[in-house]
């Protein structure tokens, strides 16, 4: 299903396996997904994230298909990261565009998650 300008989607799958250190570029088929434009509070895409990283120790996040995150998602989605990481669980972000890395370095995202940017 395709996402509308504005909107936000997250796709989780049951199963996340761990990305390997050895191959930065691969992305787990089934990995937790995040697309379009997160603007605003995240409501179900926080959800999802949580759902998604329940039974797992750890989480992988495609941001492949991420467009944009503005001041506000970013902020819920530190929050989340934090949530998380309480919890003893880690984080990859991968493949974020080169914006939207830079504003996870901004927000501090970057010192608990892992983030891996494009290659390109």
């Amino acid at each position: 299903a395709a996402v509308a300008p504005g909107e936000a989607a997250a796709v989780a799958s049951p199963v996340v396996p761990a990305m390997e250190k050895a191959d930065p570029i691969a992305i787990p088929e089934g990995a937790f997904a995040l697309r379009g434009d997160l603007v605003g509070r995240l409501g179900p895409v926080a959800r999802a994230l949580r759902e998604a990283v329940a039974e797992r120790s750890d989480l992988v996040i495609d941001c492949r298909s991420l467009r944009r995150v503005d001041f506000v998602a970013a902020g819920e989605l530190l929050n989340e990261i934090v949530a998380i990481r309480t919890a003893r669980k880690t984080v990859l972000f991968a493949e974020p565009t080169a914006i939207v890395h830079a504003l996870f370095i901004v927000m501090g995202i970057h010192d608990l998650a892992e983030v891996r940017r494009r290659r390109h």
